[in-house]
């Protein structure tokens, strides 16, 4: 696999949401702070996006939730700080 990732690079990463009717994911959008390249990010951010979507526009019954990440371990973070 190919990765543009460099250390740090996750703090530029854009929210879901740039603005009034644009919303983004993927695996470079930043998923609340978690840190992360994946393609399992990329399906947990296009959820918040929908959800961000059916917020926005007042939608109904949207199944759009996604569990919280993890917080780092102490040595992640550590390498984290490091990096």
């Amino acid at each position: 696999a190919v990765s543009h990732f460099a250390p740090k690079s996750a703090m530029n990463s854009p929210q879901v949401k740039l603005g009034e009717g644009v919303y983004m994911c993927g695996d470079f959008i930043d998923r609340a702070g978690h840190a992360s390249w994946s393609t399992e990010k990329s399906v947990v951010t296009a959820k918040q996006a929908s959800g961000a979507l059916s917020r926005d526009f007042d939608l109904g019954n949207s199944q759009c939730s996604v569990i919280p990440a993890a917080s780092d371990s102490p040595q992640l973070s550590a390498l984290r700080q490091s990096a």
